[in-house]
């Protein structure tokens, strides 16, 4: 019998948090894939394709993961909703390797060029969001568009909103923001 619960869950979380969340599980209880793969009676290719978000596992899948991690299914998806992520970096606080983006693996960019009051409509994407703040100052709201949940950026800072967070944004003075979709769930090889 199908567990809707959390095969709902699992859509809502989104399977690419979902593998970020099996693979940080796995790895902090010093688990190997293979060992992995032995305790849930999955293979290791299908445990990978999870990790890397190619595969979805289904509700026994899931179980049975959560069970050789030894903990729940709602357990995985509470880690993959914790997944969701704003993190704001300031210009003077960045190392040279993350000025910009941060550590990444593949990513598509957009210099964006508007007026004070100018901005971009609500939006949600898959992977990983990057606001990075060429010149002016803009404000950028996330979650659930409150004011509790608001940034305000100069030139040199940038936030990333995890996949799945919702975020818009507009220019306080005229500015120049580069907007960029991150990948960082770049396939990792077998342990």
């Amino acid at each position: 019998m199908r567990n809707r619960s959390t095969e709902g869950d699992i859509h809502r979380s989104g399977v690419h948090r979902l593998g970020r969340a099996i693979r940080g599980l796995r790895r902090d209880r010093g688990l190997t894939l293979t060992q992995l793969s032995e305790d849930s009676g999955l293979s290791v290719a299908f445990l990978s394709q999870v990790e890397n978000n190619r595969a979805q596992p289904s509700p026994q899948s899931l179980n049975a993961i959560a069970n050789a991690l030894n903990c729940t299914t709602v357990d995985i998806v509470g880690a993959a909703r914790a997944g969701r992520v704003v993190d704001v970096e300031r210009a003077d606080n960045a190392t040279p390797e993350d000025r910009c983006l941060g550590r990444i693996s593949q990513v598509e960019l957009t210099e964006l060029h508007r007026p004070a009051g100018g901005g971009e409509d609500p939006q949600t994407h898959v992977h990983d969001a990057v606001l990075y703040v060429v010149r002016g100052r803009i404000s950028v709201q996330t979650s659930d568009m409150s004011a509790d949940d608001e940034h305000t950026l100069a030139a040199g800072d940038r936030i990333r909103c995890g996949g799945g967070v919702a975020y818009r944004w507009h220019a306080l003075e005229d500015a120049v923001v580069v907007a960029a979709r991150v990948d960082d769930d770049a396939p990792t090889p077998p342990d």
